[in-house]
């Protein structure tokens, strides 16, 4: 609402899946099932059988963990199986823990998605490792808040979208996801 992505004007649609609550906390087990459910693969989920009918081509994903889970990696795995390019933050611990797989990221199969700063260089946060393939800009909101990518985010007090100023590695993984998404519109051979 208000703002234009970077697939605008091809015809790609947008499926969100909650799977991070408010303080964005989830579990690995949510974020699997929602990988496996875009995927357009039978999901069990509080007692009943979830599918879509119309997987998607691209699955961003911006969360992620220093800790590997087999499960995640497990539905990455089956989703990629389905022809789907499964697209994933890489994580934003480079200042603190250089270097660290950072998962989904590091899931076989998976594009990591690195963070560039405002000069197209590596930025302080993101994680350097062999899972990344690819990076985009990121942001740095040390300084000054505009610095950042300007975010769609949600303010559950009104109940509304808002928009806030963030930096990091799911910021840019979204930038990657749209341009993935653009060349699969523009040539579903690709």
């Amino acid at each position: 609402s208000g703002t234009v992505g970077v697939a605008w004007s091809a015809p790609v649609r947008v499926l969100p899946v909650r799977v991070l609550d408010q303080n964005g906390n989830g579990t690995f087990e949510a974020a699997a099932a929602a990988l496996r459910y875009a995927a357009g693969l039978p999901v069990e989920w509080e007692g009943q059988t979830l599918q879509l009918p119309e997987p998607a081509g691209v699955i961003n994903l911006s969360l992620g963990a220093l800790q590997r889970s087999q499960a995640l990696c497990d539905a990455v795995a089956e989703a990629v199986q389905q022809g789907v390019l499964v697209v994933a933050a890489g994580g934003n611990y480079q200042d603190t823990n250089p270097g660290a797989p950072f998962y989904p990221a590091s899931c076989p199969g998976a594009l990591g998605v690195g963070a560039t700063d405002l000069e197209f260089r590596p930025a302080y946060y993101s994680q350097q490792h062999a899972a990344i393939a690819a990076s985009a800009p990121g942001g740095d909101t040390r300084t000054d808040d505009a610095r950042g990518i300007l975010s769609t985010t949600w303010n559950f007090v009104a109940g509304r979208p808002t928009y806030a100023f963030y930096m990091g590695t799911s910021q840019a993984t979204p930038q990657v996801s749209a341009a993935l998404a653009l060349l699969l519109a523009a040539d579903p051979a690709l």
